[in-house]
């Protein structure tokens, strides 16, 4: 879909027009609970989400959630994919136990469908430590991590981007469980990543020596 493709091109206004008339026409052709009605909603909610439309994009992966229960009965991984994605919109709407819920019922199914070492199965593990730390749940939180920079060290190295990001979140957990040696040396660690992949200047690596400066 060329939406999609604008998307991730960043030109969020042009795939928000796209997938709006990509909607219009599932919705006429093959109503309002059709499977594929119910991707557009969940697609059109993601483009809001990048808009910061949050409220929007919560009402329409609800409304794809419903519809995905109703035709695959709840247990299948493309619900836990909704569930997933409107967690990280109830996230950033500050309703955390909310997205909390739906992201462990999204870590269940993804176990059950993968595993616990399938890419999509770390991602909500991922997503659900950051959950428990603005809970304050932070030893739950620190287990996570650790499950989390395991699969990133073996399948991505210790110099990706997104092991550097495991690397500073659990830093900032390490933080507040008062274990400031060991978040030292996670904080060195995603420095040294970044600064390798995006140089000293990259917003990246300044986010991560302010983090360290409060």
């Amino acid at each position: 879909m060329r939406g999609l493709v604008l998307q991730h091109a960043g030109d969020f206004l042009g795939a928000k027009d796209l997938i709006e008339k990509a909607v219009k026409f599932y919705e006429e052709i093959f109503g309002q609970e059709s499977s594929k009605t119910a991707v557009g909603y969940s697609n059109l909610a993601l483009v809001l989400k990048d808009l910061r439309c949050l409220k929007e994009a919560k009402v329409l992966l609800q409304k794809a959630i419903l519809i995905d229960e109703h035709n695959f009965g709840g247990n299948d991984p493309v619900t836990a994919r909704r569930y997933s994605n409107l967690a990280t919109v109830l996230l950033d709407l500050g309703e955390v136990n909310e997205a909390k819920e739906l992201l462990q019922k999204s870590i269940i199914l993804d176990e059950e469908h993968f595993g616990s070492d399938y890419l999509d199965t770390v991602i909500r593990y991922s997503n659900l430590t950051i959950v428990l730390r603005d809970l304050g749940e932070y030893l739950e939180a620190k287990k996570l991590f650790e499950q989390v920079i395991r699969f990133n060290e073996i399948n991505f190295g210790t110099e990706h981007p997104n092991t550097a990001k495991s690397y500073s979140n659990h830093a900032m957990v390490l933080e507040r469980l008062d274990d400031d040696k060991n978040a030292e040396v996670f904080i060195q660690k995603a420095i040294q990543s970044n600064e390798k992949n995006f140089g000293n200047e990259h917003h990246f690596t300044i986010s991560i020596v302010i983090t360290i400066m409060q």
